[in-house]
C-alpha cells in the first residue's frame, strides 16, 4: 500500500507561515475515522525537534519553500490494533493539527471510476 510519502498519495493543505504558529513543538494531532477519534498525539512527542529534522534532511535533499516533511504517525495506527483496523472504501478520515487546520479524505477503491484509471 502506498505511504503518505509516495507522490500519488501525499496529502496537502493550505500553506501556513511559521510566524502563524506560536509553538510548533506543542501542537495537538488528531485522526478521526468516520467521526471516531482513532489517533491522538502531540508534536512534543517527536524524537527530534524540527530544526534538527530540517538540518538533517537538508544535508542530502534540496528543501524548497513549501516542501512537506512527513515525520510519522501518532500512536494508534490500525495495523497494531487488536483486532487490526484497516481503511475501506466509504470510510472518511480527518487529520487535524491544532492551529493549522484539517484534511478530510474519503477512501475509495483502487478501481473507482473517479480515479480516471484503474490502478494495478
Amino acid at each position: 500500500f502506498p505511504s503518505p510519502s509516495c507522490q500519488t498519495s501525499s496529502v496537502q493543505s493550505e500553506i501556513t507561515l511559521a510566524s502563524e504558529i506560536s509553538d510548533p513543538h506543542n501542537l495537538k494531532l488528531t485522526t478521526t475515522l468516520n467521526g471516531q477519534v482513532v489517533q491522538e498525539g502531540n508534536t512534543s512527542d517527536l524524537i527530534f525537534r524540527l530544526p534538527k529534522i530540517i538540518s538533517y534532511l537538508s544535508r542530502s535533499t534540496t528543501l524548497l519553500p513549501g516542501t512537506l516533511i512527513m515525520t510519522g504517525t501518532p500512536p494508534g495506527p490500525g495495523h497494531f490494533r487488536s483486532p487490526p483496523m484497516y481503511l475501506k472504501p466509504g470510510d472518511t478520515v480527518v487529520i487535524e493539527i491544532e492551529g493549522l487546520g484539517s484534511l478530510r479524505h474519503e477512501i475509495i477503491a483502487w478501481d473507482d471510476p473517479r480515479l480516471g484509471r484503474a490502478i494495478a
